[in-house]
């Protein structure tokens, strides 16, 4: 619930639902005002990306939420009692998120009794990553590109799953956007069953390469018109960004989940929770802005072989 019609949600609530996924300002609006929203016997309270919804400024509707649903822990001096009745039907919070930091701490400290951490298996993932400890291997030889894999570092703030592969291109400005289209046209030609998001730093972006490869027809020794006007890339080519209607990102939503092989050209709107299976490779066309985006644009999009591509231009560093 949350960007739809509010008369449309309050009639689903008085038929009764079993799981509900809200955003925090609506969730809170039909605690207050919704008579008919009965949570009596709730079991399960999950904050997803919840280090996202703080930094967007949620966090004393969360602490109202937690209050109105009996579910805030009385800090640590009190008894580790919680403050209704919902602990007769052994209610259980979860709290998710990709990066920690003093605010999630906090809401932890806040909603979580005697917590579980529970992460990624250190015997399966690298090290803590810093961009001072890369070591660069030789080019593959299928693709020509350099990869990067991270070393231990007693500075790192994060931790990579052991299946991802981080690879880097150098190229000119100007370049960029020829060597984006030689890396999608290889991929999607050595493989069939094939799915990629690129990642771009703004909505504007995303229309122009969207325009881009939906029109560009183009066929190397062509023979015929056919050949000719076919599409340069043989797959369905999708967009999403926060600009798009709330319909149309839900049909690309699907569109891209349902696909065999299909490349989604987005906007950090993809880098949070978004469920994609069996993407192949993530290309990071725009670096992003901070460390913490660069690691939620793989681990929040789910990926199964883990390959990731990011450009730079010659006179930056690269962000690997």
């Amino acid at each position: 619930m949350g960007g739809e019609n509010r008369s449309k949600e309050k009639a689903r609530l008085r038929k009764g639902i079993s799981i509900l996924v809200a955003t925090p300002g609506r969730l809170l609006d039909h605690l207050k005002n919704t008579a008919s929203f009965v949570h009596t016997n709730l079991r399960w309270i999950i904050f997803d990306e919840a280090d996202r919804i703080l930094e967007l400024g949620f966090g004393k509707e969360i602490e109202e939420i937690l209050d109105l649903l009996g579910s805030r822990h009385i800090g640590s001096e009190g008894n580790g009692n919680q403050v209704s009745s919902l602990s007769n039907f052994q209610g259980q919070n979860l709290l998710l998120s990709a990066t920690l930091n003093e605010k999630v701490n906090h809401l932890a400290k806040i909603s979580l009794e005697n917590p579980v951490m529970i992460g990624l298996d250190d015997k399966k993932i690298q090290p803590d990553q810093s961009v001072d400890h890369i070591e660069t291997a030789e080019s593959d030889e299928d693709d020509g590109l350099g990869y990067s894999k991270v070393k231990n570092s007693s500075t790192g703030d994060y931790k990579l799953p052991a299946q991802l592969v981080q690879r880097y291109v150098k190229v000119p400005c100007g370049s960029r956007l020829a060597v984006l289209l030689s890396i999608l046209k290889n991929l999607f030609e050595r493989e069939a069953s094939h799915k990629i998001v690129v990642f771009f730093s703004t909505c504007d972006a995303v229309d122009f390469h969207y325009s881009l490869l939906s029109e560009f027809c183009w066929s190397p020794n062509s023979q015929s018109e056919a050949e000719h006007t076919e599409r340069f890339l043989r797959c369905n080519t999708l967009r999403l960004h926060g600009n798009m209607k709330q319909e149309d990102r839900r049909n690309t939503f699907q569109a891209f989940k349902t696909e065999k092989s299909a490349l989604l050209l987005s906007t950090d709107i993809a880098a949070r929770g978004l469920d994609f299976p069996k993407v192949r490779c993530i290309i990071q066309y725009d670096s992003p802005g901070e460390a913490t985006e660069y690691v939620h644009r793989f681990l929040g999009t789910s990926f199964s072989c883990g390959y990731m591509h990011i450009f730079s231009s010659q006179l930056y560093l690269c962000f690997c």
